[in-house]
């Protein structure tokens, strides 16, 4: 999926539980090596209307989508962008370089290794260094202990799934 653009003035938090897909033509990227779909626990940034007259042409490669549709009001939508990519950017004439944006990276979120594993190779690809992510994706094991607090955790609409502790696998 194309876009004009990479950031929206109207960027804001949907707070809904939401699953983000690799969408359809762009699994081949180097970023999605390894990397399927997930649900991510805590919410979906709203873009607002990406390809406002901003004159860039980025590339969605996964998007979100919110599990409760009743649980969002206009003018929010309930499938968002979830990682965007821009091969080559420049601000002002300047050298060109690439540019990476992710919302999966709530301290929930890094639970799922899809969602570890699109960050790393993110900033693998955005550094130029995408040859070094292997066919199957980089190693995203988390190193040590890892767990959230129950005040940043959010849910998939249950108040149950608040009461404990996720730890990471």
């Amino acid at each position: 999926t194309r876009t004009n653009s990479l950031s929206s003035s109207s960027t804001s938090i949907i707070s809904a539980s939401s699953e983000a897909f690799v969408n359809p033509g762009e699994a081949e990227h180097p970023i999605l090596r390894g990397v399927s779909g997930l649900k991510d626990p805590r919410h979906l940034h709203n873009m607002g209307p990406i390809g406002a007259n901003e004159g860039i042409d980025a590339t969605i490669l996964m998007t979100g989508k919110v599990i409760h549709p009743d649980m969002i009001k206009p003018p929010h939508a309930p499938v968002q962008p979830t990682v965007i990519v821009k091969p080559a950017h420049t601000f002002d004439g300047g050298k060109p370089f690439r540019m990476f944006y992710s919302s999966l990276a709530g301290s929930d979120t890094l639970m799922e290794p899809s969602a570890r594993r699109a960050l790393l190779q993110g900033l693998m690809w955005a550094l130029g260094k995408e040859d070094e992510i292997p066919a199957n994706g980089l190693d995203a094991s988390i190193i040590g202990p890892y767990h959230t607090s129950k005040k940043h955790q959010y849910n998939f609409g249950t108040p149950s799934s608040l009461s404990t502790r996720r730890t990471a696998r």
